[in-house]
């Protein structure tokens, strides 16, 4: 079930509420794609009608955390993979196919060890089932090799990615 409610992009910035708690949370763009700590955050309460400084750290909040990421990059997949890909060093001359074969790698074990259809990665993911195909096979002339790779990655090293809550 999911602990966010109300999320929103506003300029720049991932705006959410959380169950159970009186504030409303602004997160840069930036620091949800870096998938790091929230250090520049801050928190609106309600109750004194102010903003404040409060850094989200994923040693406490992470289930919070990869939420927001989760959701920021439903609501703008392009924003969240240009910065994602921006923090990978893309150099402009790098072969768009460069990273299908780590991606192929990636989603044939998610495939066996969860005993799911490319498909059910590819929602996962939040992408179209031929998109993922087309990077799995070299020939995507788009820009998200980088970011997918993080995404399988980070997919890959949780217990059950397909599950939710």
């Amino acid at each position: 079930m999911s602990r966010i409610t109300n999320i929103t992009l506003i300029g720049s910035a991932v705006v959410f509420g959380v169950t159970g708690r009186d504030v409303l949370y602004k997160v840069e763009l930036c620091e949800v794609a870096a998938m790091g700590d929230y250090r520049m955050a801050a928190c609106f309460e309600r109750a004194s009608g102010q903003w404040r400084p409060c850094e989200l750290h994923r040693e406490h909040d992470g289930a919070l955390m990869a939420e927001v990421e989760e959701h920021a990059l439903r609501l703008d997949s392009d924003a969240v993979m240009a910065w994602t890909y921006l923090y990978m060093g893309h150099n402009d001359g790098d072969a768009p196919t460069a990273h299908a074969p780590r991606i192929t790698e990636l989603v044939h074990v998610l495939m066996t060890r969860h005993r799911v259809a490319r498909k059910a990665v590819a929602a996962r993911l939040g992408i179209k089932d031929l998109t993922l195909r087309e990077y799995c096979e070299g020939t995507s002339a788009g820009g998200m090799g980088p970011a997918l790779v993080l995404a399988l990655e980070a997919m890959a090293s949780r217990a059950n990615p397909f599950q939710e809550g």
